[in-house]
């Protein structure tokens, strides 16, 4: 996979791998997760506001059709789960990027009451006890986060932080059980790594002194 700027990307390189020519591409999918050459969530971030939009499309004719119990568990079911997926590299996202995802929601939480284009929906997402976009990448972080140095997480995961030691300091022992195996180099302001491990330090233990 090469890195770089989309000119290096789409340039005439390529590589001969079993007697078959391999072209280089801008955009990779891996795990349905859109990749480009810059590493940024652009293309990712169009590709699940279409899918999205196109589930809310096709729900809006069940609507009359279903409960409201059942629709609003079919809007979380194809909608929800299309926007969390791999949401991880939505971590310091461009807010502008931000306010796309958060239109999913926004016009998902009106599909369900029957709101207008133009209603505001804040109470409707209090009431469906829906996170917003930031919030939702935080709670994976956090629920990972608790779940790494709790031996609750995928065991490739456990295996790149450390197990805590015995220490007279809490700070020590953070320190000490999230020391990963590798070092990231930062993609954004904020990365993924710096922001897990931020989230770590409030689910340790307290030490006793």
């Amino acid at each position: 996979m090469c890195i770089g700027s989309s000119a290096v990307a789409t340039s005439s390189l390529s590589i001969t791998v079993a007697g078959a020519s391999v072209e280089p591409v801008s955009v990779v999918r891996d795990l349905g997760v859109y990749i480009d050459s810059e590493l940024g969530a652009a293309t990712h971030v169009s590709r699940t506001v279409s899918r999205c939009f196109a589930a809310l499309q096709q729900l809006r004719h069940l609507r009359r059709y279903v409960t409201n119990d059942c629709f609003r568990s079919l809007v979380v079911s194809l909608v929800h789960s299309r926007l969390d997926y791999g949401n991880f590299v939505f971590v310091g996202l461009p807010v502008y990027l931000q306010r796309r995802l958060q239109a999913i929601l926004n016009a998902a939480a009106r599909l369900v009451f029957g709101l207008r284009r133009y209603d505001h929906v804040t109470d409707a997402l209090a009431i469906l006890h829906w996170l917003r976009v930031p919030e939702r990448v935080n709670f994976k972080l956090a629920l990972m986060a608790y779940r790494v140095p709790n031996g609750m997480a995928p065991s490739y995961l456990n295996q790149l932080v450390l197990s805590p030691c015995s220490c007279s300091s809490r700070h020590t022992v953070c320190q000490q059980s999230a020391v990963a195996r590798f070092r990231l180099q930062p993609l954004r302001s904020e990365t993924l790594c710096q922001m897990t491990f931020s989230l770590l330090h409030l689910f340790l233990p307290p030490v006793d002194f």
